[in-house]
């Protein structure tokens, strides 16, 4: 049987070294030959197997590893139970790779793994094709494909499609555009998905995987378990509170502290990544170069201002003397619109008079997908004209396409128009601080019509011809908005025609009310 996982480099760690266990439900022979080259790469603690065809690891096990490389081309003994214990070691910061046939429809680990998506590529059917990589990574900077210069495979999923839900990336295509490595975070933890069968293959197929597959193994293992470099930093990924849309968030602070036995000294630091704009560094940031002790820490302060909606991604990445790989911390926070919007704009509550007090209402309305609280209800009145009727308690929490009715009430003290702003404070991303202005009228009705005769001329016997009389709440004298009068409703009990006998005239109103400073015909 052809050897296909070429001899891997030995390194000397400068920390810990990761602790590996080969989860393996397969009978082709390829697990001892992963493993002596894995073992013959000089960065791994220990790299034990175990048949998981025959057996589960339970969660105790595994967490006695500080990553797990599963694979298949038999069905595992208990693909649930393995699929819920996997998922419980990555909550609890464990490293997981996952390669063909483990993630190929009727062979997938299952239970939670697969239900709750911790997948970076999700579980297809197998496409049996010589299929060769891209002639480059779609990251050339990637730790994970340091050192390999390609790969042809003949397993793969016919179907890929990544989770993007998680922020899955493949980190390198197959020639035909489907994802041979993928990446993502998942609960703060790294998870890597080689879509690729990791070891030779049965007799009676040709060569499942040519090139550097056994590098591109050591690095996915390497990448899981964070040892890469001697410098972790924490938290990983750093959560940016969801933030407007060009707005500046609240700061985190990214401590990174050296696990190395030895000191080491840092020359530099950058914001990269797909949205590294959106991330800006905040406060005085630490002098570089600078040397830290073994177990010493060093802390940088960022804040995520972004500059488009949905979810952002960026890479803080510190340089290490004599590291190959910076040190990295995923960033990633959610730029969001203005939820929070108040029904109307502004207000008008018409007429009255003095001392006799109307109310209207108004909306409060979320219209996000995320809780609003409202701290503050503030109502700034002209003359004091204007509070709130029955104030609610405070603060209202109000969750994501939802309304909440605030009654606003005029009482005037005097005549005339009268001003006044409600003033709306919450935590929304964009609009934090909402003026809403509000006007009313106080004083005595006016009453003002638009002719002092109606003239229907000449018509025929048993035709009918109408004319209109406009009755304006306004000043008798002036007109509307300059007197003293037309601030209340105009009340008209009754509208009656005289000297009528034929009844030859009829009128379409007996009463009508007139708001102020409208007009009705």
């Amino acid at each position: 049987m052809k050897t296909v996982l070429l001899l891997l480099l030995a390194a000397a760690p400068l920390q810990a070294a990761p602790k590996v266990l080969l989860c393996y439900a397969d009978n082709n022979g390829s697990n001892t030959d992963i493993q002596t080259k894995l073992v013959a790469s000089g960065v791994f603690d220990k790299v034990d197997m175990m048949d998981c065809a025959a057996a589960t690891p339970d969660l105790a096990k595994l967490k006695t590893y500080e990553a797990v490389l599963t694979y298949s081309d038999q069905t595992y003994n208990n693909a649930t139970t393995l699929g819920n214990n996997l998922a419980d070691y990555v909550d609890a910061g464990g490293g997981v790779v996952v390669a063909m046939f483990g993630m190929a429809s009727g062979w997938k680990v299952a239970g939670r793994f697969d239900t709750d998506k911790y997948y970076c590529v999700l579980p297809a059917g197998i496409k049996y094709q010589q299929s060769p990589f891209k002639s480059q990574p779609n990251d050339l900077g990637s730790a994970l494909v340091q050192g390999v210069t390609g790969i042809t495979s003949e397993y793969r999923t016919d179907v890929t499609t990544l989770n993007v839900a998680r922020g899955a990336t493949s980190a390198w295509d197959y020639q035909d555009g489907s994802s041979a490595v993928c990446k993502m975070v998942f609960n703060g933890h790294p998870r890597v998905d080689l879509n690729f069968y990791p070891g030779p293959p049965p007799t009676y197929y040709t060569e499942s995987v040519a090139g550097d597959g056994g590098r591109l193994i050591k690095n996915a293992l390497l990448f899981v378990s964070g040892g890469f470099n001697p410098l972790k930093g924490s938290p990983n990924p750093a959560q940016f509170p969801q933030t407007g849309n060009g707005a500046l968030s609240s700061p985190v602070t990214i401590t990174y502290t050296n696990s190395s036995s030895m000191a080491q000294t840092l020359t530099a630091v950058t914001i990269a990544g797909q949205h590294s704009g959106d991330f800006t560094f905040m406060g005085t940031q630490p002098t570089l170069p600078q040397t830290l002790s073994a177990g010493g820490t060093i802390a940088f302060s960022l804040a995520f201002q972004p500059s488009g909606l949905g979810v952002r991604y960026g890479t803080l990445k510190l340089t290490v003397t004599g590291q190959m790989f910076t040190a990295d911390a995923t960033l990633t926070g959610t730029a969001v619109a203005s939820q929070l919007v108040v029904q109307p704009t502004q207000l008008n509550l018409g007429g009255t008079t003095v001392s006799m007090p109307v109310t209207k209402d108004l909306l409060l309305v979320n219209q996000g997908n995320v809780k609003v609280n409202v701290t503050k209800l503030v109502v700034t009145a002209g003359q004091s004209a204007y509070t709130l009727f029955n104030p609610p308690a405070l603060p209202i929490a109000m969750p994501g396409n939802t309304s909440f009715p605030i009654t606003i009430q005029f009482n005037p003290l005097q005549d005339g128009d009268s001003k006044g702003t409600l003033t709306v404070t919450s935590n929304d991303l964009i609009s934090p601080t909402i003026n809403v202005p509000l006007s009313g009228y106080a004083g005595p009705p006016g009453i003002l019509v638009d002719a002092g005769t109606i003239t229907f001329g000449s018509i025929n016997l048993g035709a009918s011809l109408i004319q209109a009389l406009n009755i304006s709440d306004c000043d008798s004298d002036k007109g509307c908005g300059k007197g003293t009068t037309g601030y209340s409703d105009l009340v008209i009990s009754k509208i009656e025609l005289s000297n009528n006998p034929d009844g030859d005239f009829s009128i379409s109103k007996t009463t009508l009310t007139v708001g102020p400073q409208q007009t009705v015909p």
